[in-house]
């Protein structure tokens, strides 16, 4: 079986150099905790490459500072609520504070809102996939797919749309044999950023048997159900998204993810996603296309050993915290970015409780 390289995709916020490890080494010390792959050692069926584009947003936040009047021009132009526009207008006096908004929440708002963001935004990304795939030797050496979290799952799938139709400029479009295998997008907000122009339920970026309807053999979409980024307008296709053929596999095509234990404040973070096995089990079958790939105990057993961590008191009271918080959010973009303060406040406050 060829090695799958994986291209983690992170969110907002920075993320320097080796920012994937964590989330990598999760993976990997899940995988190594089940006896059925014992004879599919890891290192020779997986590897990674981590795509970073933080620098693009920090760049942007420099142009806010010295030309506040012409970006501030461009989201009025927007189709963003007048709430957002006008909490926006101010924001060249608080960049560079310590403030959530303005290092983590301000990257979704200009890659949603700004054209002049999110297009570079995607050539980095499309450039590094296409660095590595033009390096690698043989088809089966070009196997590969794509762990996105968070914003980055808007920005993977933006970007493989281009990347396997009718590209741009700067983006040039690649056949289907160089598709990728499997997506997984963690936390996954690609409909709630998606823009009028590119509806994530009519793009490529989806299962299809043969390739033609889609580029990818499984697509696995996770969400917590505590996580406030997955709350407005949740990735959540009808039947007839996939094609009849599709829809025949025996093994599943489209799978939703979507897990409850709460192990720390944090819900949003890609690694306590990664370590669940309502998460990584799916990852590692789709790459196999194999269920029994890991049986059904070992799952059950993975699955009880891991929600007996949870049910710790302490844990349980945090996660009525976390509830209280979905409960009062209000919808769209703007309710995002509340309640995604809020849950960055908590996740301070239990740290400074430990």
């Amino acid at each position: 079986m060829a090695k799958f390289t994986l291209f983690f995709i992170h969110g907002m916020g920075q993320h320097g150099e080796h920012w994937s490890q964590k989330a990598w080494e999760a993976f990997e010390t899940a995988y190594a905790g089940y006896e059925d792959l014992k004879d599919f050692p890891f290192d020779e069926h997986f590897a990674h490459e981590e795509v970073i584009y933080d620098h693009i947003f920090e760049r942007h936040r420099e142009r806010w500072r010295e030309d506040a009047a012409g970006l501030n021009r461009l989201m009025g132009i927007s189709d963003a609520a007048p709430a957002l526009i006008a909490r926006m207008a101010g924001i060249a006096e608080r960049l560079g504070e310590d403030d959530y908004f303005t290092t983590h929440l301000l990257d979704v708002v200009m890659y949603r809102y700004l054209s002049v963001v999110a297009h570079p935004v995607q050539v980095a990304v499309a450039t590094r996939i296409a660095t590595h795939l033009n390096e690698a030797g043989s088809a089966a050496e070009r196997k590969w797919s794509v762990v996105a979290h968070s914003l980055g799952t808007s920005v993977a799938h933006d970007t493989l749309h281009r990347m396997f139709t009718e590209g741009n400029a700067e983006i040039a479009p690649l056949p289907r044999q160089f598709a990728p295998e499997v997506g997984l997008f963690v936390a996954n907000v690609s409909r709630l950023l998606e823009r009028p122009e590119l509806s994530v339920y009519q793009s490529v970026v989806r299962p299809s048997k043969r390739r033609r309807n889609g580029i990818l053999n499984c697509y696995l979409s996770a969400r917590h159900i505590l996580d406030p980024f997955t709350r407005p307008k949740p990735f959540a296709p009808a039947f007839d998204w996939l094609d009849e053929a599709t829809q025949r596999l025996v093994f599943p095509a489209y799978q939703e993810l979507v897990i409850s234990e709460v192990l720390q404040p944090d819900v949003h973070d890609l690694v306590h996603y990664l370590a669940n096995p309502g998460v990584h089990i799916p990852l590692i079958r789709a790459h196999f296309r194999r269920r029994n790939v890991i049986s059904d105990e070992a799952e059950h057993a993975a699955r009880e050993a891991y929600r007996e961590k949870a049910l710790q008191g302490r844990l349980a009271a945090l996660r009525n915290q976390l509830g209280q918080l979905n409960d009062e959010q209000q919808p769209g973009v703007e309710g995002l970015i509340a309640s995604a303060e809020h849950l960055q406040t908590l996740a301070r406050l239990w740290e400074a409780g430990t």
